[in-house]
């Protein structure tokens, strides 16, 4: 279905309509097909699944002002109007690469957040430097870069699965606003980004963590250099033959913990 922001379409993928719910929110290029795996699941099924396609992705609204709309705080904004429509109750907040940054920022505006998972997104802290949190790849400008041949978004597809799902992704990078990647590390530059560790620490909710053993953009070792508190099991958990994009290579395994924490999350 489509919500409607400002006068914009927002894509939005949803199982049912009933509580407790689990929201994703996609990466980098992607969209709420990258959960495919996660909506496929029987086991998740029995939660109420949303996905939204961020502006620029997907099958959401191309803007016609990226500099102004292509930024974690405007994503931040659409994702709080989107709640305001769909009148969820209680929720986890499930949230890849920019995803995740994107389940931080909102969780001052979502009262009825009852807990966040992020994989692929390490709370920053203020003053930004992403140098210890992203590993050096040769690749990694492509996240960022405007205009894209075939061959960078097979290369761009290779930083986010392995092999056999690089086509999948492929299709789904090729659906994404160019100006997307080229406006939002402007935005960045221009501090559009919160001290996302700061607020985790005040939300006071369970956090899970995931991190895919093979993940060639993020550092893990960054997370041992911050407390964080409510940290589910009280470590980052990691997903074995998986890089960073774990909900579609190591599915069985990452539905289980998801399901499991969001189960415990509501007590169910």
């Amino acid at each position: 279905m489509n919500i409607m922001v400002n006068g914009n379409e927002i894509s939005v993928f949803s199982n049912r309509s009933d509580n407790p719910a689990v929201i994703f929110l996609h990466g980098n290029s992607l969209s709420s097909t990258s959960f495919v795996k996660q909506f496929d699941s029987e086991m998740l099924n029995k939660f109420h699944l949303v996905g939204i396609d961020f502006p620029g992705h997907g099958k959401s609204y191309w803007s016609r002002k990226p500099e102004k709309d292509y930024n974690l705080f405007h994503f931040r904004d659409v994702v709080v109007e989107v709640f305001a429509r769909l009148k969820i109750d209680s929720f986890v907040l499930a949230g890849h690469s920019i995803g995740g940054h994107v389940a931080m920022e909102c969780l001052p505006y979502l009262k009825n957040c009852k807990g966040l998972a992020i994989w692929g997104a390490p709370p920053v802290k203020l003053p930004l430097d992403l140098s210890p949190i992203f590993l050096p790849n040769p690749l990694q400008h492509l996240l960022f870069t405007k205009n894209l041949n075939e061959n960078d978004i097979s290369a761009l597809a290779s930083l986010f699965v392995k092999q056999e799902y690089s086509e999948p992704i492929s299709e789904i990078i090729r659906q994404c606003d160019p100006e997307f990647r080229g406006h939002f590390p402007g935005s960045l530059a221009q501090l559009m980004i919160s001290d996302e560790y700061q607020l985790l620490v005040n939300s006071r909710l369970p956090v899970a963590i995931l991190h895919g053993d093979g993940d060639q953009l993020i550092n893990r070792d960054y997370y041992n250099t911050i407390e964080i508190p409510g940290l589910w099991r009280n470590s980052v958990l990691t997903i074995e033959n998986a890089g960073h994009t774990p909900q579609l290579e190591s599915p069985e395994i990452f539905n289980e913990l998801l399901f499991q924490f969001v189960s415990e999350t509501f007590k169910i």
